[in-house]
């Protein structure tokens, strides 16, 4: 019975770890698949990042560059608008590049040059300025008297980024060091200011101490809840934000089939273990029910044989014994007596014995 017991206590035990097996196993799976979702977002988040460093790298060294032929050369006025007629093909971003000095702008684009008035045409707006309704994102440089500068359309750059970097479930925007929206997959939204102060206050962050932030939000563009990861970057003195937008993985249905899974595994093992129990339970009983069968026999038939070794005829003969010699020998000592009586004893149980 206490054997059994154990036994019973045991299996409940193995039962319990067995289910608390399987619920640490379902909330360790469910730990991994975000662990990896979250190094998949920040693996996408650096390779598209590094693109667009890489991109925007070429337009700031074709500043550089403009600027070293300066410092080496000097200033020729010819000869320096056949060098940036030559480095507006360099890059297919770059909208114009103009240079400024002794009063006079000079711009060129891809279809000639131009000359222009220099003076407050240009309206700063966030690090962008707009001339002719059309919002520019410029980089400056400047050697000796001649200032110059890049100028990249928003619609431009709009038009090259969803080339470059298509718009899926995942997209990325930038954001100059303002809030101000530079490069977007929604062409409506570029040269506007972020709304959101929380994501301004994040810009900030992220320009101001140089490292990358990832958070979770709702994309008001895919109007799906996001990973964002607000990366650093520098283009030549402009000092931006690339935001990349990556939809959240939508696992619950998976987890929640392998939870329901898992359920069932636990409620199979408890059905076999109650089977199980029952089965060798009632084994235990018909066992049990046996043993008390041949114990009950066994005492039984030690009476039986303890009433056949008592035979009546005999204590008769021994009373009767005795009293004829209380009665003829009244002073005998009890050894004689106890002498008599295993004589007497013996010669009864000769007599009563049966022939066979």
């Amino acid at each position: 019975m206490f054997y059994k017991q154990n036994g019973i206590v045991a299996g409940i035990l193995l039962l319990i770890l067995f289910a608390g097996a399987i619920g640490l196993v379902s909330v360790q799976m469910d730990k991994t698949v975000n662990r990896m979702h979250y190094s998949v977002v920040e693996e996408m988040g650096e390779y598209r990042t590094e693109l667009i460093r890489q991109d925007f790298q070429k337009t700031a060294e074709l500043v550089e560059s403009m600027q070293d032929y300066l410092a080496t050369r000097g200033y020729q006025k010819e000869q320096f608008e056949e060098l940036i007629a030559l480095l507006i093909r360099q890059d297919n971003k770059v909208s114009r590049i103009w240079f400024e000095t002794e009063g006079k702008r000079t711009i060129c684009t891809d279809s000639g040059i131009r000359e222009s008035e220099a003076g407050p045409s240009k309206e700063r707006n966030g690090g962008l300025y707009a001339e002719d309704s059309t919002y520019y994102w410029t980089l400056y440089g400047r050697q000796g008297e001649v200032a110059l500068g890049i100028d990249i359309a928003l619609d431009h750059l709009h038009a090259y980024f969803s080339n470059l970097l298509p718009a899926g479930k995942n997209y990325a925007y930038i954001l100059n060091d303002s809030g101000v929206i530079v490069a977007h997959p929604e062409e409506k939204w570029l040269g506007m200011r972020l709304l959101d102060s929380l994501e301004r206050r994040r810009v900030k962050q992220v320009v101001g101490e140089d490292k990358r932030i990832h958070v979770t939000g709702f994309s008001q563009f895919l109007l799906l809840p996001v990973d964002k990861i607000y990366y650093p970057l520098t283009v030549g003195t402009e000092k931006c934000t690339v935001v990349i937008n990556v939809v959240q993985l939508d696992n619950q249905e998976a987890m929640a089939d392998f939870h329901r899974y898992a359920l069932w595994i636990v409620v199979f093992t408890v059905v076999i273990f109650i089977v199980l129990l029952a089965y060798s339970q009632r084994r235990w009983r018909k066992e049990y029910d046996l043993r008390q069968k041949a114990e009950q026999e066994a005492i039984r038939l030690n009476l039986q044989q303890l009433k056949n070794q008592l035979n009546p005829h005999f204590f008769i003969q021994c009373f009767e014994f005795f009293e004829c010699l209380d009665h003829y020998r009244p002073r005998s000592s009890p050894e004689i007596y106890i002498g008599n009586v295993e004589s007497v004893s013996l010669c009864a149980g000769k007599t009563e014995r049966k022939p066979e």
